[in-house]
Order: C-alpha cells, then sequence, then structure tokens
C-alpha cells in the first residue's frame, strides 16, 4: 500500500526510481535511501515507534533470511553486510558461547 502511495506521490512515472539513485560516495547514496525510506515510515504513521527505522527493516529482512535457511550467510547476503559478525549483531543473533 505505501509503496503505491509513493509511486503517486512521485507522478506515476514507471521511469521515476521510487528513491534518489543519483551519484555520490556510497555513504551519501545510503543517506538518500535511508531518508526516503524514513519518509515512507512517516507517511505510513509509523515513525511514532521509536523501534521502526530502516535499519529495523533491515534487519527484519535479515532475520527472516536466517530464519527460513539457518544460515547466518544469507542474513548478512540479504543485508549488505560486508562481516558475518556484523550480520549477526543486527539480527540478534548470538553466534559465541559467553561461557568460553
Amino acid at each position: 500500500m505505501m509503496l503505491k502511495a509513493r509511486i503517486a506521490y512521485l507522478g506515476g512515472d514507471p521511469r521515476q526510481p521510487l528513491c534518489d539513485t543519483g551519484t555520490g560516495s556510497d555513504a551519501a547514496r545510503q543517506a538518500r535511501v535511508g531518508m526516503t525510506v524514513g519518509s515512507v515510515l512517516r507517511a505510513a504513521g509509523l515513525s511514532v515507534d521509536s523501534a521502526i527505522t530502516p535499519t529495523s527493516l533491515t534487519a527484519y529482512a535479515g532475520a527472516q533470511a536466517f530464519a527460513q535457511t539457518g544460515l547466518i550467510e544469507d542474513a548478512a547476503r540479504v543485508t549488505g553486510s560486508r562481516s558475518l559478525d556484523s550480520a549477526a549483531a543486527l539480527i540478534g543473533y548470538q553466534w559465541q558461547d559467553s561461557s568460553r
């Protein structure tokens, strides 16, 4: 529903990207996409819950991939994490045995 609203907001042109695809560093592009996702969350009325952020959407996708396969590698692939440790931290998976 929110994607349809975003498309309508942008004028319904199928060539119009849903978020900024401009040039720049990876950090700049990530920031622009985060701002777009944030505006969609606000428009959906979800910004009142501080637990729902652009990052929580990424974490949810990673957690779903991990739940389906049991492989942290799949969570890392889905989230774009550069390491298995960062993917595990993002989805809240504690793979290290703390008793060691």
